[in-house]
């Protein structure tokens, strides 16, 4: 995946986390979400975009990604919508339905 990264103009990493309940906590399904190499895969190549398909809680596991877009579901309409986000085709607009533990972002270093 790096070599392919290196001669790409953008790479795209889509996320469907599936969030869980437990005691009053929310948390992700973690499965390859919690690997780091995917969580630190735009430190060596700025042109990676990431898309989040599943739940806004992936925005407080991953707060150190420069370019997370929250689609909130993986339907047809939210994925074309994504895709015009990413090629500049329109805006991206809402806020966050959910309220998030309060997080400090913090880059990784390079």
């Amino acid at each position: 995946l790096a070599a392919k990264a290196a001669e790409a103009e953008a790479v795209f990493v889509n996320l469907m986390a599936l969030p869980y309940m437990v005691l009053g906590t929310v948390r992700n399904v973690v499965g390859h979400l919690g690997h780091w190499y995917w969580r630190t895969l735009f430190v060596d190549f700025p042109q990676v975009r990431f898309t989040s398909f599943g739940n806004p809680y992936v925005l407080h596991e991953m707060p150190h990604l420069p370019n997370l877009l929250a689609a909130y579901g993986n339907s047809p309409v939210s994925q074309r919508a994504a895709v015009k986000v990413w090629l500049g085709e329109i805006e991206p607009q809402g806020d966050c339905p959910v309220r998030l533990p309060q997080i400090t972002i913090q880059p990784l270093a390079g």
